[in-house]
């Protein structure tokens, strides 16, 4: 029992010093109205066509014969990158961009069918970067 508590302690100590951790990537909660305001949970939902981006496996479970659903977010990116090239982070252009989303779903029985097209978040983020990069030597 004492030596479990003695690799905790250590564990902690080494946890203690870590240094700050930052992690690449953009994503979002969710992908339309109802996805989004659900904060990430529609996986448990059936009810949208963004369950084809979030859960396909859900498609068997939504009502009637199958739906089609278009829509659209417009995101405002707020974004900052930062290299061994650019200390201190770049801050990403102010560019308000579309995110749009078209699925459909049939059912034929107990399996489903599914199609849909999503604008991933990230693709309006455009950064103003200093010094060459090594792919344009």
């Amino acid at each position: 029992m004492k030596r479990h508590g003695w690799v905790l302690g250590v564990w902690c100590g080494i946890a203690a010093c870590a240094t700050t951790v930052l992690a690449d990537g953009v994503i979002r909660d969710g992908l339309g109205a109802r996805s989004t305001g659900r904060g990430g949970t529609n996986i448990a939902f059936a009810d949208t066509g963004v369950i084809i981006y979030d859960n396909p496996g859900g498609m068997t479970n939504v009502a009637g014969c199958g739906l089609a659903e278009a829509g659209f977010d417009i995101l405002l990116p707020v974004t900052v990158y930062g290299d061994p090239d650019n200390p201190g982070g770049v801050d990403g252009a102010d560019n308000p961009f579309p995110a749009g989303q078209v699925s459909i779903i049939r059912k034929f029985g107990r399996l489903a069918l599914g199609a849909g097209f999503f604008a991933p978040a990230g693709f309006g983020s455009d950064y103003l970067m200093n010094g060459p990069a090594p792919f344009f030597a």
